[in-house]
């Protein structure tokens, strides 16, 4: 089946439900293979679109100076609320592991049930 290159196709053309499905699949195929290009080349130059793209930041977000920005400021707020309960689990689960050894230091030892050998 000899297939014509993508056509273009006016409002006045009538097309049978065949031709219209083919017209659908070549522009489907078309669409995927230019989609599948543009992923690979992104995917292949990750790191100089992402330098790219963090270049501005790098100049303005998460300074130490005190910004007016809300975003920013958010921002570091929530930094430092995530250090904060960090610090708060490791001293619990210090404060816990220390307590399970004293209570188990505390514990008397068992006794063999009466009647037992």
């Amino acid at each position: 089946m000899a297939r014509a290159a993508l056509r273009p196709v006016s409002h006045e053309d009538r097309l049978s439900l065949v031709e219209h499905l083919d017209e659908l699949r070549t522009r489907l195929i078309v669409g995927l293979v230019v989609f599948l290009g543009a992923f690979a080349l992104c995917f292949w130059q990750n790191g100089v679109i992402l330098d790219l793209m963090n270049r501005p930041l790098e100049k303005t977000a998460f300074k130490q100076s005190g910004s007016q920005d809300p975003f920013e400021r958010a921002a570091t707020f929530q930094g430092a609320q995530r250090k904060l309960y960090l610090q708060q689990a490791v001293a619990s689960r210090a404060l816990a592991q220390e307590e399970r050894l004293s209570a188990e230091t505390r514990r008397p030892p068992r006794r063999p049930p009466p009647g037992g050998p």
